[in-house]
């Protein structure tokens, strides 16, 4: 039922089933309770976790090596997964692994013409013009001398060519950047 004042407005109105609950309750009685949801703790991205059992493994095995008298392996400083990697006009078939070692980088180049898995050993002092591109995630550099596995896709004559290699986030690029300054690199 409809109440009205003497000026003619509605004063209130009422429900037809319960006349004594209003059709338009106070603002008060619609605001539903928040439920108390507690956040459960992120986990760490796949690369993260890929990362941290890959140096979990790496020292178990070094371990095992100590403990059987074999040579053991040089733990890298830092591994990243890339993207995508140069040599000069060539570009690998497949992503890889990037290590970091206190004197060079490694990783694997799959050349996209013949069927050959190229192993790359890059030392520091032999990069020239290094540069870290935080934009585009990369990390860029020439060799002054032929690399023997390139003949025909790098030259170090021709000043455009380069070596890249790019890498999947802005966390890796980071970390590359910051061992490459202790290392007193770039």
């Amino acid at each position: 039922t409809l109440e009205t004042k003497s000026n003619g407005e509605i004063k209130e109105a009422t429900d037809f089933c319960s006349p004594d609950k209003t059709l338009n309750p106070p603002a008060e009685k619609i605001r539903k309770k928040k439920k108390n949801v507690k956040k459960s703790p992120q986990r760490p991205s796949l690369i993260l976790q890929l990362r941290a059992i890959g140096a979990k493994t790496a020292d178990i095995s070094n371990d095992i090596r100590k403990r059987a008298g074999l040579e053991t392996k040089e733990i890298p400083v830092l591994n990243v997964s890339c993207r995508d990697l140069i040599v000069g006009k060539a570009t690998s078939r497949y992503p890889s692994i990037v290590s970091f070692y206190n004197d060079r980088c490694t990783y694997l180049f799959y050349h996209p013409f013949q069927s050959k898995e190229i192993s790359m050993e890059m030392y520091y002092c032999h990069m020239q013009a290094l540069r870290l591109d935080f934009a585009k995630r990369q990390i860029t550099f020439r060799i002054n001398h032929k690399l023997e596995q390139f003949p025909r896709d790098y030259n170090p004559s021709i000043r455009s060519q380069r070596l890249v290699i790019g890498l999947n986030s802005e966390g890796d690029i980071k970390r590359v950047d910051t061992l490459l300054k202790k290392r007193s690199v770039t």
